[in-house]
């Protein structure tokens, strides 16, 4: 019998100042260099421009500096 491994898919939510669509292109590059994420969106909308990250592999420390490094301002909101 072969053994699966069971892969958990965390949805990790932050609160950004990501504001224009411009600003969604420029994380854009910055989040597909990491492998780890299968899924993420931005919701401009929302008055916290909320981001949602699907990862099996990231910590919520990771994205953090990932969009820090980008130029915009990130913090983890309490799941």
């Amino acid at each position: 019998m072969i053994e699966q491994k069971k892969i958990v898919m965390t949805v990790l939510v932050f609160k950004t100042n990501i504001r224009f669509k411009k600003d969604v292109a420029k994380v854009a590059t910055c989040l597909q260099r990491d492998k780890g994420i299968n899924r993420w969106n931005v919701d401009l909308e929302d008055i916290d421009k909320v981001l949602r990250v699907e990862t099996n592999s990231l910590t919520a420390k990771g994205i953090i500096n990932s969009i820090r490094r980008c130029g915009y301002e990130c913090d983890e909101l309490p799941g």
